[in-house]
Formats: C-alpha cells, structure tokens, sequence
C-alpha cells in the first residue's frame, strides 16, 4: 500500500514540474517605439544615421523616419502609414530633401528594427541596417 501511495505521489510531483518546465509562448514583440542610429562625427561634429518612430494611431501604425546624412541637424520628419504583419513592417516615404518615394521593410525585435531600404535581393539591394530600439 505505501508503494502505491509513493508512486501516485512521484507521478503528480513529477507531472507539476514537467508543466512548469514546458516553454511558455512568448507575447509578441511591441512594434510601437523609437529606434535609431544616430551617431556625432568626433571631428565633424555632423549627424549620421536614421531615426524611426513607430506610433499607433487613426486605426494603425505610423512611421515618422528622419535619416542625417551630415550637417549639425536632424532634417524635418516625414510621416508613412505602416503595414504591419507580426513583426514584420513595410512602408513608403518621401524623405526630407529626396525626390522619390522609397520602399523599406524590416523585422521587429526587442533589441531594435532589421530595416531594409529597397529591394532585399538583387543589384541594387542594400545592407539592411539595424536600429537599436531606445528606452522612452
């Protein structure tokens, strides 16, 4: 009889443990937040890098991207509806001082944004870029 009462016990000891042990999901990466790259030239003292802040807002998620290519200021924002698919995003946008609209697409984390600028694959492909998501 104490054998059988050992090994009911050892058989529901044993079943708590392995269900705390399962992987629980984990929740979903939160797209909102800000993400950059901004660095100062030591010599220069010029901006160099992009900004990204991600809002949700007006049924949606939008971008305001700013992208310093020199000079001691960040250029004005521009704004994109953003097109959301798990941690997937994608959006066009004019930049400040561009003439053309430009594709990026990119993955969520928490450490920051994997943006692609263009196209992933082919000729004119670029380096994607990571931008480090920062504390608000």
């Amino acid at each position: 009889m104490k054998f059988i009462i050992r090994l009911v016990l050892l058989v529901s000891l044993s079943s708590i443990a392995a269900m705390t042990v399962v992987p629980q999901k984990m929740p979903p990466v939160r797209i909102e937040g800000t993400y950059e790259n901004l660095t100062v030239g030591k010599e220069s003292g010029d901006l160099v890098g992009m900004r990204v802040m991600l809002i949700d807002g007006g049924g949606g998620i939008h971008a305001i991207v700013q992208e310093a290519g020199g000079g001691v200021e960040l250029p004005d924002p521009a704004t994109a509806k953003v097109d959301v698919t798990g941690a997937k995003i994608s959006f066009k946008i004019k930049l400040a001082g561009r003439d053309e609209e430009e594709t990026f697409s990119g993955t969520v984390t928490t450490a920051g944004l994997r943006l692609q600028r263009g196209p992933a694959t082919g000729a004119n492909a670029e380096k994607p870029v990571l931008l480090k998501r920062k504390r608000c």
